[in-house]
């Protein structure tokens, strides 16, 4: 199946279809090893070698379907000759050239679907599927459920274009003293629509929000946030639009494998190396160190966290007075010790052992000394302990 070499592009993720057909007038892309300045020229997508600037151009065919909750003050589109915020910038590129699906006016928020995926952007979007699309509307004033401003928007009015609108469903949802919410589902989506409308029957929307496309809802999103659509929403959409998602159609592909493996490397190079391993394997050297050959790793530093491996019955919450392991390891312990090292502090060996208590030595190192006793040991010679 051929199509056009600036459409190709454009799928590719080259640029858009304009700026492809600018790169193509410039001689920058050649189809077959031959450069191809003419507009229109069918390409084969798998058959033919498409180049631009010496590098080879080729379709992902797996599809990528995000949902975001477009601000206002932002425009509906992938790209704006004017310069101003689109909503494709709410995703980072590493998902590939994706497009709206639909249109959110500039000063209207809520929920988009971005998606590369064409045929359901035009199931979506066309009103012979009929699927709704959900708004919390606000009116300016009180306004009755029973009104006959409302009745009319509920038979479908006509704008002032002349365009006559579909019947839509429209339900009070609360009210205050100065304005009225209305829940509006409507199936098309012309430009400022359900402004139009209501303005048509001499009412003025103060605020509009997407809260659902489809079988989709916003839920409680943010502004600008994002998130990628499950396999079953998306099959939920195609059956919305009357159709089944075609079987080729994955939704994960190789940018979101790429994304993963790249997440993980920048967890590793953050962490540092490891430094029990030397060029990613262990070594005899440090597994004698850290104990590895004696049943498990037994490192210095923490006084109270039990070896589990030698001991998994060991109890590991930590004693009165004695600060626990977490604790220690933010000031720089964070090790294991044996069962015994915690037994000689806290006294719950099962030999009902005295508790023992640890003092300072004169070199710094820690002694353990019978509870009760001096502690101070035999004098030495030049030491504080010296005999008269």
């Amino acid at each position: 199946m051929t199509e056009r070499l600036q459409k190709f592009l454009a799928r590719a993720g080259v640029a858009s279809r304009r700026r492809s057909e600018e790169l193509i007038r410039a001689g920058r892309i050649k189809v077959n090893g031959k450069i191809v300045t003419e507009m229109g020229t069918q390409v084969e997508p798998y058959t033919d070698v498409i180049m631009f600037d010496g590098q080879t151009v080729s379709i992902d065919e797996r599809y990528v379907y995000m949902l975001a909750y477009k601000p206002r003050q932002m425009i509906s589109a992938a790209s704006d000759p004017e310069g101003r915020p689109v909503v494709t910038s709410l995703v980072p590129g590493d998902y590939g050239r994706l497009y709206p699906v639909g249109r959110l006016d500039w000063d209207s928020e809520g929920a988009i679907i971005l998606t590369n995926d064409g045929e359901l952007t035009q199931l979506l979007t066309h009103p012979k599927h009929e699927v709704h699309k959900v708004y919390m509307t606000k009116l300016r004033g009180r306004v009755s459920d029973t009104d006959e401003g409302i009745r009319k928007v509920r038979e479908g009015v006509r704008l002032d274009d002349g365009y006559q609108c579909l019947p839509v469903e429209v339900t009070r949802d609360s009210t205050t003293e100065k304005h009225t919410w209305f829940v509006v589902a409507i199936m098309e989506g012309k430009n400022r629509q359900i402004r139009r409308m209501f303005e048509a029957v001499g009412m003025t929307v103060l605020k509009l929000k997407r809260i659902a496309y489809g079988p989709v809802n916003l839920g409680d999103m943010l502004p600008e946030h994002y998130r990628r659509l499950s396999d079953s929403e998306v099959d939920e959409l195609y059956m919305a639009a009357g159709r089944k998602r075609p079987s080729h159609k994955a939704s994960r592909g190789r940018v979101a494998k790429g994304r993963r493996e790249g997440d993980a490397k920048r967890q590793q190079a953050a962490a540092g190396p490891d430094p029990r391993t030397k060029g990613g394997a262990r070594t005899k050297a440090a597994a004698k160190r850290t104990g590895a050959a004696r049943g498990g790793p037994v490192r210095r530093g923490a006084p109270n966290a039990p070896n589990r491996r030698q001991d998994p019955n060991a109890d590991t919450r930590p004693s009165e007075g004695i600060d626990s392991p977490r604790e220690e390891g933010h000031r720089g312990g964070g090790a294991r010790r044996s069962k015994a090292a915690v037994d000689s502090r806290t006294g719950d060996s099962s030999s009902g052992a005295p508790p023992k208590r640890r003092r300072q030595s004169r070199r710094g190192a820690a002694r353990t000394t019978p509870a009760g006793g001096s502690g101070r040991g035999p004098a030495r010679k030049g030491g504080r302990g010296k005999k008269k």
